[in-house]
Formats: C-alpha cells, structure tokens, sequence
C-alpha cells in the first residue's frame, strides 16, 4: 500500500481517520490555511518516526550547523529539526536514569523476544535481537545502538538547542552503564575459558577473585605471625 515508511503512513490514516470522526477534530476551528498546515505538519512529525529516514536528515542537519548556516527563518530548517525533535522523542528510553533505561529496554526485548518465539513456531529465522537465544548480547547491542543513533541525535540536538544537554548527558551516562554490563561480560567469558583450558591439561586453577583473597589472606596470616614472633622474643629477653 505504500511504497516508504509503511508503518508510519499507517499511523499518518489512522490519526486521519480518528480526526474525521465526529468530536474528535481538534483543529475543526482553524482557518482553512492553518488546518492545512497543522495537517502537513502532523504527517511530517509522523514520518520522521521512521528511522530509515533519520540518518539523511542528520546528515543534512549536520552539514548546515557545521557550515553555521541554521536559520530560524528557513523553513527547510526548521522542518528537519523537528524530524531530529521527533527522533530524540521516540528514543528518549535512553535518557531516562539508569534504572528506569535499564528496566525499559529489558521490557522492550521481551516483546522482542516474543516476536521471535512467534516466527520460530512458523520455520522462520528471527532478527539476532528478537531470538531469545542471543539474550546475552542485549547489552553489547545497547551500545551499538546507542552509539549509531542516539548519541548522534542528541548531539546535534544539543548543539542547535543547548537547553536539552541533559538529554545529552543522560544518554552518555547510559552508554557507560552498559558498556561496563559488556565489559562484565567478557571479564566472566575470559575467566571461563581459562578455567575449561586448565581443565583440560588437568591443572588446578583458581578464579582471580579468589586468588587476590588469598594473597590478603596470607600477607595478613604472615603479618601476625611475624607480629607473634616479635612478641614472644619479647618476653623471652
């Protein structure tokens, strides 16, 4: 039915068609040049939803800040920044704190993940994100994602309205967060394979962690006895 962003159109007809139902046309009192304007605006909101639509318009938003050629007069400006206004709003999970990001995308995945147990019952391959059995890499893929698309949004958004650095902010602070969660990650995965190739050649191998207790463990064993040793020298003399 359409030819580009499938989805969004779709959303676009059905505001349409929820407009043309009876009480539900909130721009009814606008004159007729301004209810074709809030109209077009509205579609226009709707289709930068689209992300495939989002990197071009970076782009292109990019080139004239760098050139500092933003005007507020020009309406081409001003449309393709609010196509970035529309994107940072769709992703704005990512800014939120950690606790609430964390637990948005987890709930995010699990429809996901639904999606793909849906297309396995039908002999169909998934997306890797929506298999439930690559769930241990929604951390690295948080940080690829952030990385494309918000961090670039925010970053542009940033810088033609300074006001929403801390969309900036809370989204960078969210790309540590995971990106300390895919360090843990291969932290534990090294660890392991140490340990199965020690196995293997029938050698006794103990965790880091533990081998760091120990080492305290005896430095403060030694201190004492050496402390001991002091002390019945002490009172031998």
């Amino acid at each position: 039915m359409y030819s580009t962003s499938t989805m969004e159109y779709h959303h676009f007809y059905t505001a349409m068609s929820i407009l043309k139902a009876d009480g539900h046309n909130v721009f009814e009192f606008l004159p007729k040049d301004l209810y074709e304007k809030a109209i077009q605006d509205m579609k226009q909101a709707i289709i930068y939803t689209d992300l495939a639509l989002f990197f071009s318009n970076r782009a292109i938003l990019q080139k004239i800040v760098n050139e500092n050629k933003f005007s507020w007069s020009n309406p081409e400006h001003i449309m393709r920044l609010k196509g970035i206004i529309m994107t940072a709003c769709d992703l704005s999970a990512v800014i939120k704190p950690w606790h609430i990001n964390r637990r948005t995308v987890r709930q995010l995945f699990q429809e996901f993940y639904n999606q793909g147990d849906d297309e396995k019952a039908q002999s169909r391959n998934p997306l890797p994100m929506m298999d439930r059995e690559k769930a241990h890499d929604l951390p690295a893929n948080q940080v690829g994602f952030i990385m494309g698309i918000c961090l670039p949004c925010y970053e542009i958004l940033a810088r033609i309205l300074p006001n929403t650095y801390p969309m900036l902010d809370g989204t960078r602070s969210n790309l540590q967060n995971w990106s300390a969660l895919v360090a843990k990650q291969k932290a534990e995965k090294d660890e392991l394979e140490v340990l199965q190739k020690a196995n293997e050649e029938g050698e006794i191998y103990e965790p880091k962690h533990r081998k760091d207790k120990l080492k305290t463990s005896n430095s403060s064993g030694g201190n004492s006895a050496t402390k001991h040793s002091r002390s019945s020298k002490t009172s031998t003399d």
